[in-house]
Order: C-alpha cells, then structure tokens, then sequence
C-alpha cells in the first residue's frame, strides 16, 4: 500500500478538540485482484504454482510483487486490502465497505488487522454468509457514503462510529486518533453517537471519544498515552512544544505542571544503516540534552515498556508525584485490551 497525501498535516499546535483543516484523504493504492473465473484454468495453476500469485480468499488472487514481503505489518496490510477489494468484487449484492475495513481504506493506521471484511447491506443477510465477511444493516436512514480507491465506503466520521461498536477499545482509539488527525470532525462524530444512543457501542464510544486526541502521531502513541490515562493520570498533553537553545521541539507527550515528558521510541526509530542510525542517535540525544537544560525531565519508552507488567507506569511511579495518580478517573478496563493484544 502506497500513500501519497493530498494535503498538509495540521500544525502541532493545534488545540486538542479543533477541527484540522485541510481534510488529508491519503491515496490509499489497492493491490489489483485476480479473479479465478477470469483466468483459464492451466494459467491459473501455473501462476500459483510457480508463486506469481498469491490466495487472498477463495476464487481471488494478487500478485506477489504487490504484497511482498508478505510477514511484514505492511505486506499483511496490503494482502487485507487486497481481500477487501476481492470481497467486493464477488459479492453479487452490491455492499459499502465499512467499519474497520473502511478505516483502512482511508489509509488510517490500525492496532490490530480485522479479521473479517466488513460490509454494509440495506437489509439483514442470511448467516449462511462468507466466514471472511461480517454484514451490518444499513439501518432506516442509511449510512454517508463515497467513492474511496475505486471502492464505497462509509464518510470518515461514520466510519470512526461503526468502529466504536466493533473494534476493541484500543484498535478503536487508535482509529480515531488519526482520523481526528487527518481531519474528522469531532462534533460530526458526536453527532453520529447521539443518533445511536442506547445502541451498543455508543456508551463507549463516548468514552472513547473523549479520551482520543489528534496529537497522536503513530499507534503506539496513541496506546501509550491510554496506557498513562488508564491508572489514573491525567491527561497528557500531546506535540509538547519546547523551545530549546538548539531550536524548537515537539515531544509526543508530557505534563507541562510537572514539566515532564514521555517519549515513544519505535523499533525503526532508528533503524538503516551503521552510519545513519548512529546519527539519528546522536542527534536525538543532543535533542534531549537541550530539551533539559531548559528544565525537563524526559523518559524514553519502548513497546516493552507496555507490557502486561507496565514498566513505564512502575517507573513513573518513582519519578510523578503520588497525587498525579490520583487526580483523574483510572480505566482499568482499556489496560485488559491491551494485555489481550498480546503485548
């Protein structure tokens, strides 16, 4: 999957619940699907037995230059994309992609891949359906929806909603993060909640809502600052800009009152060669020297540090003061999410 955006990143500085503006629709590519019924039969053993094809799904192929390598997080991406697009061509009853399928047709980030493909109908489908396809109705009024990477999908907003009601909590934050990031708008969603009140999913989705921020510049942040909210921290704030003697900095997160920060290191943070990453090193240690000096404290963590032991939160511990974990609601309940993701 390549993504080329369409428009600007919205400033750091922007307040947590404004509306970014210019909407950013990154141009998601969808890998071409190779139909079974298109293709005579010798070829299409041959294609697959001298592995230029690849299965996405009964009766539907991608070639494997466009999902190789298929064990990385991008290749799976794309082989789900591509199941995406399989479904839809199959399915003689014309369905809207939705849910978190649409969130990947939007090109938002994802905790977790979805397991099924999912699809809006107007009416109820029989349960005889696909395994690899889970249905909604469409309900009386209908879902928003457009022409996506050559496919119908659910609007931005509507698609944040849906999630609320099927994705786990994390997955779900994470989806919304970035969708407030690229540009949803906020009040829409609320707006979309209060439709469905008393729906499941929709108590929780306030819930969710309220705690996402589009600071929040991977996954894993997003999930780092739920982890810090979920024993009782108050919010942090997200992109804490801090002016240094080296120039201006934004750290993911950190609580001006104690002026402390948290910074998230990925596993390709620095990553490439010898050369390259020694320097992205260093030039990321003389950063937080400078970020310091001006009175900072900073903690660096690491997917370890979210582990089902939560090393980050026992080191905070040692480092905040007792009331900081006291001072807002804990949400234990988002920290059994993340020990099921297996971390």
């Amino acid at each position: 999957m390549r993504l080329d955006l369409l428009a600007a990143r919205p400033h750091p500085d922007q307040g947590q619940h404004d509306r970014p503006t210019p909407l950013v629709v990154p141009r998601v590519v969808i890998p071409d699907v190779v139909l079974a019924r298109d293709l005579p039969r010798g070829t299409l053993d041959a294609e697959v037995r001298d592995g230029r094809l690849v299965r996405v799904r009964r009766g539907a192929y991608v070639s494997r230059d466009e999902v190789s390598p298929t064990e990385t997080p991008d290749g799976r991406r794309r082989l789900e994309l591509a199941r995406i697009a399989a479904v839809v061509a199959q399915t003689r009853a014309a369905g809207v992609v939705s849910n978190q399928s649409a969130a990947l047709v939007w090109g938002l980030p994802t905790w977790h891949l979805p397991t099924t493909v999912h699809l809006v109908h107007p009416v109820r489908r029989s349960s005889r359906s696909a395994r690899d396809i889970t249905w909604h109705e469409a309900g009386s009024g209908g879902r928003p929806t457009l022409q996506l990477s050559g496919l119908c999908v659910t609007m931005l907003e509507q698609t944040v909603v849906d999630c609320f009601s099927t994705a786990p909590p994390l997955d779900a934050l994470v989806i919304t993060d970035a969708a407030l990031a690229r540009g949803a708008d906020r009040g829409e969603i609320e707006r979309l909640l209060t439709s469905v009140s008393g729906r499941r999913g929709a108590s929780r989705g306030r819930e969710l809502l309220d705690l996402a921020d589009a600071g929040a510049q991977s996954p894993w942040e997003s999930v780092c600052r739920v982890v810090l909210q979920a024993v009782g921290l108050p919010a942090p704030e997200t992109q804490v800009r801090v002016d240094t003697y080296l120039g201006r900095f934004y750290a993911d997160l950190g609580w001006r009152q104690w002026r402390f920060l948290v910074e998230f290191d990925g596993a390709t943070k620095y990553s490439g060669d010898d050369r390259a990453a020694t320097s992205a090193l260093m030039a990321e240690k003389r950063r937080q020297h400078a970020v310091e000096d001006e009175g900072w404290r900073v903690v660096r963590a690491t997917a370890a540090d979210l582990g089902q032991s939560l090393l980050l939160v026992q080191r905070l511990r040692r480092l905040l003061p007792e009331a900081a974990f006291r001072s807002s609601r804990p949400r234990p309940h988002l920290l059994t999410d993340l020990h099921h993701s297996g971390l």
